[in-house]
């Protein structure tokens, strides 16, 4: 009788543990990621929906833990997934860039921006989300713009299909620092879009002055489809900028 309770009680814990864990609960990589506070970034933004929720990276801030990993407090966490997770590791210091989403309705204009890049659809193709995000060094094909982050945008409708394509008339634009004024004024920046596998010049770039928010004015280029975006005097290996840091005397 001992052995029988005993037995029914381990079966019991059993039955909570996998039905409960979050590797059995079932549904997306990208909901599993988002229910836990990550940040998912897919493989492919122009993938079908059902490779879109299965084929990616989730990244946790520092400081967080996974439900699989846990890391010290100066790490952030990044897990690939591929219909499964395949691995997860702890990544000293640096957490990888998130993602930001921008709701649209069907018809409006939508302005979204992250940092100092972004895009205007005149005519939002659909309800859904732009969404807009400073790749890592990984995922930016070289070589690549030499100044500043790489910006990339795509769109997501309501249903978790990628566009292929605005299907409105559509601008990515940089507002300027300084430095990028001075290349600009030297005639020596480029507007570089990532288009059919290479990095190509936006050769009807435009100035506009008194728009963006650093007191340099903006460059802007038509778009006809989501991609990477950035700006620079020419191609070289991609660096992401390490964060100024600003010490303050005692």
């Amino acid at each position: 009788m001992k052995n029988k309770l005993v037995l029914i009680i381990v079966t019991f814990i059993f039955l909570i543990v996998v039905f409960v864990s979050p590797a059995s609960a079932g549904g997306s990589a990208i909901g599993l990621c988002e229910v836990y506070g990550g940040t998912w970034v897919p493989d492919d933004p122009y993938a079908t929906s059902n490779d879109y929720a299965n084929m990616g990276k989730c990244y946790f801030k520092r400081g967080v833990d996974s439900y699989y990993t846990k890391c010290g407090k100066d790490f952030a966490i990044t897990e690939t997934w591929n219909y499964g997770l395949q691995s997860s590791k702890c990544v000293l210091s640096t957490a990888p860039w998130p993602v930001d989403y921008f709701e649209t309705t069907p018809g409006a204009q939508q302005t979204a921006w992250k940092g100092h890049c972004g895009v205007h659809i005149f005519s939002a193709p659909a309800t859904g989300s732009i969404l807009l995000t400073n790749p890592t060094k990984a995922g930016v094909p070289n070589p690549a713009p030499n100044y500043g982050k790489v910006c990339e945008a795509f769109f997501v409708d309501s249903e978790g299909n990628n566009l292929s394509h605005w299907n409105s008339v559509t601008k990515v634009f940089f507002n300027l620092d300084k430095i990028t004024k001075g290349f600009y004024d030297d005639g020596t920046l480029n507007f570089y879009i990532y288009e059919d596998g290479n990095w190509n010049i936006c050769y009807d770039m435009q100035y506009l002055p008194y728009e963006g928010s650093t007191g340099y004015g903006r460059v802007a280029c038509y778009s006809s489809e989501p991609t990477m975006f950035g700006l620079g005097t020419g191609l070289g290996k991609y660096k992401i900028p390490k964060p100024k840091v600003t010490v303050v005397a005692p």
